[in-house]
């Protein structure tokens, strides 16, 4: 499956790349190819670790390394959209909200981030499936 999927993205990926002038361009020209030839080398890498990461007990490892290549894939599609957020209508200037909206936004992530983050209440124990089947049957919360 994972090789299926790696197949797909890199098909997909020189499709898209080579169907568009300005991002084949952006990838393939000569100097962005140098700047740029670390992303598909890493994303390979990445895709090879968690290949072999699966075939070994490193279930950690093979998580680790599919969340890499699913960032490099989305850096990756960023790099060739930049600046279009929106392809071919809008740029990340025009898609965005005034500064004011921004600030308001930015004030409160940063007031109610820390609260939310040391309010949550991270489960201390474990319980089997039957002891959590018999709690919750008799009324008591689960936490």
């Amino acid at each position: 499956m994972l090789l299926a999927l790696v197949f797909r993205g890199v098909a997909f990926e020189f499709r898209f790349k080579l169907a568009i002038s300005v991002i084949a361009q952006r990838w393939f020209g000569w100097p962005n190819t140098a700047f740029l030839l670390p992303l598909p080398v890493a994303s390979l890498a990445a895709g090879v670790y968690a290949w072999h990461a699966f075939g070994r007990d490193g279930a950690w490892q093979a998580f680790a390394a599919s969340i890499a290549l699913f960032a490099l894939s989305f850096l990756g599609v960023a790099v060739s959209l930049w600046p279009m957020i929106v392809p071919g209508h809008f740029t990340l200037w025009e898609a965005a909200s005034p500064e004011r909206t921004q600030a308001f936004l930015l004030v409160g992530t940063l007031v109610l981030l820390p609260v939310i983050l040391t309010a949550h209440k991270r489960p201390t124990g474990s319980l089997s499936p039957d002891e959590l089947v018999d709690q919750i049957a008799t009324g008591g919360s689960p936490s």
